[in-house]
């Protein structure tokens, strides 16, 4: 396999049991696909708010830290949704009372005090179609709006493990919502076809081609 731009790169994986070394299977899988070096900080029952829900904030808390040494991070992923309660709020939020208000401080923290490329996406599919369920898959909308409107990418919850999917026998999920080993393949392969299309960001003019 030939080597991407990405290849020996630093690598700060943030985000919920999903991501972390205790129960994730992805992150692995798609520092092997990539050839990153990864700082794994996922946090089993984190999030960004601390709204109800699981969450109590470990999320935020821990991306909104300089001292974790992620200002030499080349890529920076953002797993979350899974754990959120309290309000969705608007896009435009920027309050602690609001889903939106949290990841908005999250990414432009991120901005400000790294050169890192970021990426945000949610893996956690429900195991109810989405007409049972609306809450969910209106917050992987909510989601996507902030991304949009401060411009970092979002990888979408559109990952391959549906509803159907995810309640099948337990072969990709291990209680429908951490994946199995063949669950984290999956996943990996769909984030990596899109981090292996996404440039490194260029914080020097040194690094300017020469035409």
């Amino acid at each position: 396999m030939e080597k991407s731009h990405w290849n020996g790169k630093k690598w700060y994986a943030y985000g919920t049991s999903i991501t972390s070394t205790k129960q994730g299977t992805y992150v692995p899988y798609l520092a092997e696909l990539s050839g990153m070096d990864v700082v794994n900080l996922g946090i089993p029952g984190g999030g960004v708010t601390n709204l109800g829900g699981f969450s109590k904030g470990q999320i935020k808390a821990a991306l909104m830290n300089i001292e974790d040494g992620k200002q030499n991070a080349a890529l920076i992923t953002l797993e979350v949704g899974a754990n959120e309660g309290g309000a969705l709020g608007d896009k435009y939020d920027l309050g602690d009372d609001t889903f939106c208000g949290c990841l908005n401080q999250c990414i432009r923290y991120l901005q400000a005090n790294t050169n890192a490329q970021i990426v945000v996406f949610c893996s956690v599919a429900s195991i109810t179609p989405p007409e049972q369920n609306k809450d969910f898959y209106e917050r992987a909308l909510k989601i996507e709006e902030v991304c949009k409107i401060n411009r970092v990418y979002f990888l979408g919850s559109q990952n391959g493990l549906g509803y159907a999917r995810i309640s099948k026998d337990k072969t990709f999920t291990i209680d429908n919502i951490h994946q199995t080993k063949l669950g984290g393949y999956n996943f990996a392969q769909f984030i990596w076809s899109g981090l292996k299309n996404i440039p490194l960001w260029y914080s020097e003019e040194s690094f300017i081609l020469k035409s």
